[in-house]
């Protein structure tokens, strides 16, 4: 990249509003144009046994865009940008091939676990829960990153809703199940008990939100919990009014199910007291992660292990319990998110003296266990 054009940023999507989140979320916060580029993938390499077999080949065969949809690939087509940011293992291919176009000419930052060598990337910004290896260019961030919305005004189906709620308002979001983990009904009414208790002694009212990933017996279970007689305890519609968003600003506390990173990690980003609800590992779990322990201690379980997660905020004070939400102080992992792919894009900001691009910097060289 010269001085003579802007830098160009892709920003590349897929069907995982979670994953894109945290993708849109560095893109904006760099403060540059960038270009989104949602791809879609063909449907016997989304879901299912065999669709994750696939998935493998396609990781462990050189790269390719064989996986995406026609379409997706000729958006793909033409020069490289100067910098793309993509998330997870199914965009690894992707930008791996991006890179080999570009002939060094391109940085990628890649967040999430990419599942395969960080060394196809310039910077690898991941959370604790993740398998990846270390490597100077290998960022452990405490919590996941994600976006600053514009809040407007509630509307006017969201004012009224709030208003038969009254304050100290108690927002307990629900998860779903992850690989090891399932949140256990006898858990769920426990703490729901415990937030109906405290808004008898001390007011207020109780807001329950089921995520897109709360099975149907477990939004049974929080109906069944609350009281018979209507009161300021609430389920709330999944999709609304209010918004996701509105009830974050609008509550006082917020609980969250164990089992969901994200929500946690947007919990904790408005700075109010957040609680954890435990979830139960499952027998299968159990062995698998007793198994691992015993031939990898100290090591994450692929694909994800939950308990490093736990343990980091734990450390940092971030979280508490459904009895006694904790304060802690917000990490602001974008800011550093932001810094450091800053650092890659430097060199591109200034003229090359032999009419070659600067090779990047390694922008976690000094950095390989930054703790946010």
């Amino acid at each position: 990249m010269q001085s003579d054009r802007p830098i160009r940023i892709w920003a590349l999507l897929g069907d995982h509003p979670g994953d894109n989140n945290q993708v849109l979320a560095l893109a904006e916060d760099l403060g540059l144009p960038f270009e989104t580029k949602p791809l879609q993938y063909h449907k016997d390499v989304q879901k299912g046994f065999w669709a994750a077999r696939r998935r493998w080949l396609l990781r462990a065969l050189p790269p390719s865009l064989i996986g995406l949809t026609q379409a997706s690939r000729a958006m793909l087509d033409g020069e490289p940008p100067d910098l793309v940011i993509a998330i997870g293992s199914r965009t690894a291919p992707i930008v791996r091939v991006l890179r080999r176009r570009a002939h060094g000419r391109m940085r990628a930052v890649q967040l999430g676990n990419p599942r395969v060598s960080p060394s196809h990337f310039d910077l690898v910004l991941t959370t604790p829960q993740y398998p990846v290896p270390d490597a100077p260019n290998v960022v452990r961030l405490p919590i996941a990153i994600g976006r600053s919305f514009a809040r407007p005004p509630p509307s006017e189906a969201s004012r009224d809703f709030l208003e038969k709620l009254p304050a100290p308002r108690r927002l307990l979001l629900l998860g779903g199940p992850t690989t090891f983990w399932t949140l256990d009904p006898a858990d769920l009414t426990a703490a729901i008990a415990t937030l109906l208790r405290d808004r008898q002694a001390n007011g207020g009212s109780l807001i329950i939100l089921p995520s897109p990933r709360t099975p149907d017996d477990v939004v049974a279970v929080a109906h069944a919990a609350l009281p018979a007689m209507p009161g300021p305890a609430v389920v709330a519609p999944l999709k609304g009014p209010p918004s996701y968003a509105e009830l974050l600003d609008a509550a006082d506390q917020i609980f969250v199910t164990a089992d969901s990173v994200a929500m946690i990690s947007e919990a904790l980003r408005t700075g109010k007291p957040v609680g954890l609800v435990p979830v139960e590992v499952t027998a299968w779990g159990k062995a698998r992660l007793a198994r691992h322990d015993r031939r990898s201690p100290g090591q994450p379980i692929f694909p994800r292990d939950l308990r490093y997660f736990w343990a980091e905020l734990q450390e940092r004070g971030l979280v508490g319990t459904v009895e006694a939400p904790a304060q802690g102080v917000d990490p602001d992992v974008n800011r550093i998110a932001v810094d450091l792919v800053r650092r890659l894009l430097a060199p591109l900001d200034r003229p090359a003296t032999d009419g070659r691009d600067t090779a990047p910097s390694t922008p976690a060289s000094q950095a390989e266990h930054i703790r946010a």
